[in-house]
């Protein structure tokens, strides 16, 4: 999956538990971003939309 993306997100429930496994799992291939919210929030589709335009306005990630 790596090969096919420009970026992945770690979207978590906690403080960021599984990031780093995912960093593991796509060897450098791509950066790897972090969304979390604690404290029993769900983080809504929006918030994820939000931080996704953000990482692409930041130019972070090449735009196609």
């Amino acid at each position: 999956l790596a090969d096919q993306v420009d970026f992945m997100m770690s979207v978590e429930m906690n403080a960021g538990q599984m990031v780093e496994d995912v960093k593991l799992a796509v060897e450098g291939k791509v950066p790897v971003y972090f969304k979390g919210r604690m404290g029993g929030m769900i983080p809504t589709p929006e918030d994820i939309v939000e931080e996704i335009e953000m990482i692409i306005e930041k130019q972070i990630v090449p735009q196609v």
